[in-house]
């Protein structure tokens, strides 16, 4: 009973579910991954789930569509992330020398982003700042045209507006053409190109719903 309990008001939403259904269907198709194996989270897994959801009927359709933008983001955020960390293990060098290893290794152009999904995400994005949406969209561009210093620089850009918001410093700026790392990590892999499209970096809301389903499912 208090199992039932909370699988109803935690997994699908409760009497006053906001989602219209959305978080219980997603709830079930997961479940249903997750007894054919484990879950990897990758863009490959997000399409099975959209069609999935499409073959359900309209409820399935505007899961769907969430789904799609949720893959749309995390087309630009992971190699964003990728990206960054990169960066932070060439403290001194020529940012120009940086990007002709990006452009080595991911070629001419980045396919995986989709531009015009990721255009369609300016209102979530300027909901934080319009800034900040504007330059997701432009880094987003960038990759798809393979401009890598340009996408170097926006977020060189980013980083700071995020710190300046903390309060802090940059963790990386660009000085006379030459990088200046301030927080230095680990050097992050550059991901090959070959991997581009199924980048994964941020778990949403996914991993939490997939947990707690599993959990309350169990026994």
């Amino acid at each position: 009973m208090e199992r039932r309990f909370y699988y109803k008001h935690l997994v699908e939403g409760g009497p006053d579910d906001t989602t219209e259904g959305r978080q219980k269907l997603l709830a079930k198709l997961l479940e249903a991954h997750a007894e054919s194996g484990e879950i990897k989270w990758r863009s490959t897994l997000l399409r099975a789930l959209e069609k999935e959801a499409r073959a359900v009927g309209e409820n399935g359709e505007t899961l769907e569509y969430r789904l799609a933008r949720i893959r749309a983001c995390e087309s630009v955020l992971a190699p964003a992330a990728q990206l960054f960390a990169f960066m932070q293990g060439f403290d001194g060098k020529k940012l120009a020398a940086v990007a002709k290893i990006v452009r080595d290794e991911w070629g001419p152009r980045v396919q995986a982003v989709n531009v015009d999904a990721v255009r369609e995400l300016r209102y979530e994005f300027a909901e934080i700042r319009e800034d900040i949406s504007n330059r997701w969209i432009d880094f987003a561009e960038t990759l798809a045209h393979g401009d890598y210093m340009s996408a170097l620089r926006l977020l060189i850009d980013q980083n700071e507006t995020t710190m300046q918001t903390r309060g802090g410093a940059a963790w990386i700026s660009e000085e006379s053409g030459k990088l200046r790392v301030r927080v230095r990590d680990e050097q992050g892999r550059l991901p090959a190109r070959s991997e581009l499209s199924d980048l994964w970096s941020f778990p949403y809301f996914l991993d939490s719903l997939l947990a707690i389903t599993t959990q309350l499912r169990a026994n």
